[in-house]
C-alpha cells in the first residue's frame, strides 16, 4: 500500500515537500523502495521536494503550456509488481496555456 504525506498543494512551478510511504498489504510492515516521479527518483519514507506542474514551451502550439506529472511509481525489492499513486492535479491546471509568445525560444 502507498501513502503520500502531506497531500501536495500542486501549484505551477512550485515544489511540494512530501514523503511517500510504502507498506506490505498483508503485514502492514514498512517496505523500503524507490519512488519514481517523471525523471526523478527518491527513497520511500524519506522527505523530498518535487515540482508536479511546470510551465514549458510547446513548440507545436508555439506557446507556454502547463505540464503536470502526477503519476508516482514505487518499486521495491522482493515485490514483482510496481505500485502506483496519483497526485490530484487541480482542474484549472489541466490543458492550461498562456498567450502565444511573440518571441518564442528557438
Amino acid at each position: 500500500m502507498l501513502r503520500i504525506a502531506p497531500t501536495p498543494r500542486v501549484e505551477v512551478d512550485k515544489a511540494d515537500t512530501v514523503t511517500v510511504y510504502a507498506s506490505d498489504r498483508a503485514t502492514g510492515a514498512s517496505v523500503t523502495g524507490t519512488v519514481y516521479v517523471g525523471n526523478e527518483s527518491y527513497a520511500t519514507g524519506v522527505q523530498f521536494q518535487h515540482t508536479f506542474c511546470r510551465r514549458i514551451f510547446d513548440p507545436i502550439k508555439k506557446r507556454r503550456v502547463v505540464d503536470c506529472d502526477g503519476r508516482i511509481t514505487v518499486k521495491a525489492p522482493g515485490y514483482t509488481n510496481p505500485q502506483y499513486l496519483l497526485v490530484a492535479i487541480p482542474e484549472e491546471l489541466i490543458d492550461s496555456t498562456e498567450p502565444a509568445d511573440p518571441n518564442p525560444p528557438r
